[in-house]
């Protein structure tokens, strides 16, 4: 999506024949009509299966430079979603060749990824046609895996959400840059009001006092704030770690406000920042982010989004407003939220065809309300007024994921 992204070149072929074509690399001939031969390309998918190592990143590639390729091959094939399905551990190309071939397919070339426009061309194209040849035999290789593994349904489930994730990543979002400037006054305000209380501590304003110390109480620091609360409050320097979950058990001024410093910064950094104006922006000159939808990444085979991570934008507020509110619609358009009801739940009831479950999915029982308002019985220290719908759905959120969740998915009794 940078305004000067190419393809070098493309390699096309099976484990016995391999052609490889220049496209877009500097030394590719000026007569060469590299056009055609992504014309030929787009035909030739039509016609036959496409095969690939980490297919969503070729398909957005090409997708992008051809529009509408994302969906136009008879059958799309991803030996990294194999590996995937067979091993989690083991997905990049050189690794599986060396597990399944006895040889590293790295050593064959003597080139470096990052410098691909200044290696010579013939060295490129052989680079890139050993990848193809070797891509097409380990397909073969492990198809017969995956087979032996009674995974060919998921497998295929795996492939044929890719598309759809291609056109999500291409169209991208687009980003309220009057949004984000605001934010990062108001963050700056946060953060400044936070420091001023944390500087005039009692306790730091004698740290800060003292001669023979450095004259600097860094909040982010944990020897810092070991030594802050030792000297003051006793805390032993045999506690190792000061972060968010031990502060938030101690009853001392300066932990509250240390997370408020900690907090304001890290929510600046991690949602703002990225979308602010500098060398590590992620907008691109298109106005939107292109996040990357991560298919193979998470043990459990759910979606992960990075680049930025769009499915876990916080909906804190900030300002008054919300963090999502860095994502717009564009003119005459509006962004829409849809959430699926106890998918997972369902898909579980499904799955294991417990008829208590499917029951219940049947009669409309909101599964975490149900065990919420039961264990607010159980448990009458931890909500207040059961009858009050804020605190209620509040509740549910936790027992959904501390309770539900953990029971379905095999968490022993203590882990719960």
């Amino acid at each position: 999506y940078a305004d000067n992204s190419k393809i070098l070149s493309i390699a096309i072929g099976t484990g016995e024949k391999t052609y490889a074509f220049p496209i877009q690399h500097p030394q590719t001939p000026g007569d060469f009509d590299y056009k055609h031969v992504l014309d030929r390309l787009v035909r030739l998918c039509k016609k036959v299966p496409m095969i690939a190592h980490n297919l969503i990143f070729e398909l957005e590639w090409l997708h992008y430079f051809i529009p509408g390729f994302a969906y136009c091959s008879k059958q799309f094939q991803d030996t990294m979603a194999q590996a995937y399905l067979l091993s989690t551990n083991i997905k990049k190309l050189d690794f599986c060749i060396r597990k399944h071939f006895g040889f590293s397919l790295k050593g064959l070339s003597d080139i470096e990824i990052g410098k691909l426009q200044e290696t010579n061309l013939d060295i490129v194209l052989h680079y890139n046609a050993l990848d193809t040849k070797w891509t097409h035999r380990l397909f073969e290789k492990q198809a017969v895996d995956i087979k032996a593994e009674g995974l060919e349904k998921v497998y295929r489930s795996q492939i044929d959400r890719l598309p759809s994730l291609v056109l999500a990543q291409n169209k991208g979002i687009l980003v309220d840059t009057q949004f984000v400037a605001e934010q990062v006054q108001i963050m700056q305000d946060d953060f400044n009001k936070a420091e001023t209380i944390f500087n005039n501590l009692p306790e730091v304003k004698m740290m800060l006092s003292d001669p023979e110390g450095k004259g600097v109480v860094n909040p982010f620091s944990t020897p810092d704030v070991r030594n802050l609360f030792w000297q003051y409050y006793g805390i032993p320097t045999s506690q190792k770690s000061f972060d968010e979950e031990y502060l938030s058990t101690l009853k001392i001024p300066a932990a509250k406000v240390i997370l408020d410093l900690r907090q304001t910064n890290k929510m600046h950094s991690t949602y703002i920042a990225p979308y602010s104006p500098g060398e590590d922006c992620i907008i691109y000159p298109d106005g939107r982010v292109h996040t990357s939808y991560n298919s193979l990444r998470t043990l459990t085979g759910r979606l992960s989004s990075s680049g930025p991570n769009l499915q876990n934008s916080p909906s804190t507020k900030s300002g008054k407003k919300y963090l999502r509110n860095v994502m717009r619609a564009k003119p005459g358009h509006i962004l829409v939220a849809i959430d699926y009801a106890a998918i997972e739940y369902r898909m579980i009831s499904a799955l294991t065809k417990d008829p208590v479950m499917i029951q219940a999915v049947i009669d409309g029982i909101d599964p975490h309300m149900f065990w919420a308002k039961k264990l607010a019985v159980a448990y009458p220290k931890k909500v207040k007024d059961p009858n009050d719908p804020k605190q209620m759905k509040e509740w549910r959120s936790i027992i959904k994921n501390l309770w539900v969740f953990p029971a379905l998915y095999g968490c022993s009794y203590k882990s719960i």
